[in-house]
């Protein structure tokens, strides 16, 4: 029953949230090295900083005080993006790594968020990079934008860091593959960059310079609508309701069942005005195809490309790899009560742009 469900979700927070106080601050990690700012690591014994894990486990651990830790991770970053935009995605004590081509586009929102946060004199003091964060828009623009649908495509599969997800058909598969992921990210960077621009305008007491910024502000509010219009064109599939990905090169929509399918709920500026679709998309993902006893799958068990014969074996060799160390029952326990406040709506972590 309703109090059931309850009691479940209040269960599952707590188990969340002790284990997230415990552990978490060993993800935060000071200056090594060629990284010249505190970072934020995916888990304790990781060296390098990547971009994603870094903005997400950061949002994640604003109730641990991480958000300084957050902007000076994405600091990192834009302490080295170059003049054309170019950043690595990984970066090492010893220098950014060759594992992704480029970084992921969460940079300008990550650092918001941390900012946001943390309060104005952190907005104040994130103008000095102010262009380094116009080059990133610029190069996703120039260099990943396919100008007849207006979608924005990966290197490759590895870039996304959902390194083998089905969506891109094979390792030659380079510069071709939209998905809701990358669109979603830039319509956040663009809002992020917008709301960034606004309030250093609000500060600036130069008449020029804040028209100046305030003319940029609209100008990527309206990039990031006109993504927000790619997305519901070219990614959105109303007789399947659900996302998929697409070829541009092919000119093909990709209609894989993954978890993708309702990753643009995680933004509700994006799903502003189309609300009814939400309940669409979520009964897509319980479906039993894609949810399982300990979390959501990446790609559907009946898809094609998907091994179950493969997936079973490895999943019973780590299963039995956890079972021989002290924590397996925190581990399955941890899973569980992620997908129970996941089954009952409950947002663990409520930061919005």
């Amino acid at each position: 029953g309703r109090r059931s469900s309850r009691m479940t979700t209040q269960t599952s927070l707590r188990l969340v949230t002790e284990h997230v106080a415990k552990f978490g601050p060993s993800c935060i990690k000071e200056p090594n090295g060629q990284i010249p700012y505190p970072y934020i690591v995916p888990a304790g014994p990781y060296a390098q900083l990547w971009d994603w894990d870094a903005m997400f486990t950061g949002v994640g651990l604003f109730p641990h005080n991480s958000a300084a830790a957050l902007r000076d991770s994405m600091l990192n970053f834009l302490a080295l993006t170059s003049e054309d935009g170019q950043v690595p995605g990984c970066l090492t004590p010893n220098g950014p790594s060759k594992t992704l081509k480029h970084a992921k586009p969460v940079i300008i929102q990550g650092a918001w968020l941390a900012s946001k946060y943390l309060g104005p004199q952190s907005i104040s003091q994130l103008r000095s990079f102010s262009s380094q964060m116009s080059n990133l828009l610029s190069f996703w623009d120039t260099q990943r934008r396919h100008s007849e649908t207006g979608l924005y495509v990966w290197f490759d599969q590895m870039e996304s860091g959902a390194d083998n997800l089905v969506l891109s058909q094979n390792e030659t598969d380079q510069l071709n593959t939209s998905a809701p992921d990358v669109m979603v990210f830039l319509f956040r960077e663009h809002i992020s960059f917008s709301r960034f621009l606004r309030a250093w305008a609000e500060e600036e007491t130069e008449p020029t310079e804040k028209e100046r910024l305030l003319d940029q502000a609209i100008q990527h509010e309206s990039t990031a609508q006109a993504i927000k219009d790619a997305i519901f064109k070219w990614l959105w599939f109303p007789e399947l309701n659900y996302f998929g990905g697409f070829d541009v090169k092919s000119m093909t929509r990709r209609t894989n069942r993954t978890f993708l399918m309702a990753f643009p709920l995680w933004e509700p500026l994006l799903m502003s005005g189309h609300e009814e679709k939400i309940d669409l998309v979520v009964s897509q993902v319980r479906s039993a195809d894609m949810w399982t006893k300990f979390g959501v799958r990446s790609t559907s068990s009946s898809d094609s490309l998907y091994n179950n014969e493969v997936s079973e074996k490895k999943t019973i060799t780590k299963v039995s790899r956890v079972r021989c160390s002290e924590h397996y029952r925190s581990v399955f326990q941890l899973a569980r009560a992620n997908l129970d406040l996941f089954k009952y709506g409950h947002r663990v972590c409520t930061e919005q742009l």
